[in-house]
């Protein structure tokens, strides 16, 4: 069972399917938040959009903002529907909650509500990759993801 996101009660917010009406703003939230330690990226605004629509172009997109209580864009998750032969998964390309807002219980509320959305849509689990030893890799432990011992990561140049 996963632990229960704590209630949002500081900050007014609401989860939504993504909509490409706030591509700007999920985009310049993406650039704020990867800017900051321990990733320290400089994305484009160019390159950040390009990046979300990428992902969300494809018929298997699953895409979810959290938006504050003025529609302001706080965090999304992006990604994909795959299917194998006895499941589907959700694949995550992107999770991010603005800096201005980590650590208040926003990533595990928008986890808690996309994982209501793909129960009700038959998926199984959702997937992601993060970079070990970063922060991000004790918040998606402490949200219920587990280290599958038995999966490696590989990465070839081409």
């Amino acid at each position: 069972m996963n632990p229960e996101p704590p209630p949002c009660l500081a900050i007014p917010c609401k989860v939504m399917p993504y909509e490409p009406r706030f591509i700007e703003a999920a985009a310049q939230c993406l650039i704020e938040t990867f800017a900051q330690p321990p990733w320290n990226e400089n994305w484009t605004p160019d390159f950040a959009r390009e990046r979300i629509e990428l992902i969300t172009c494809s018929p298997a997109s699953r895409s979810w903002l959290l938006l504050g209580d003025r529609d302001e864009v706080l965090g999304a998750l992006f990604g994909r529907k795959m299917r194998y032969l006895d499941f589907t998964e959700l694949f995550v390309d992107e999770l991010f909650i603005s800096h201005r807002y980590q650590r208040q219980g926003l990533g595990r509320q928008l986890i808690a509500e996309v994982s209501r959305h793909l129960r009700d849509e038959g998926m199984a689990c959702m997937v992601l990759n993060t970079e070990r030893d970063y922060p991000s890799e004790q918040f998606y432990r402490n949200s219920g993801f587990e280290q599958i011992e038995s999966i490696i990561m590989l990465y070839r140049n081409v």
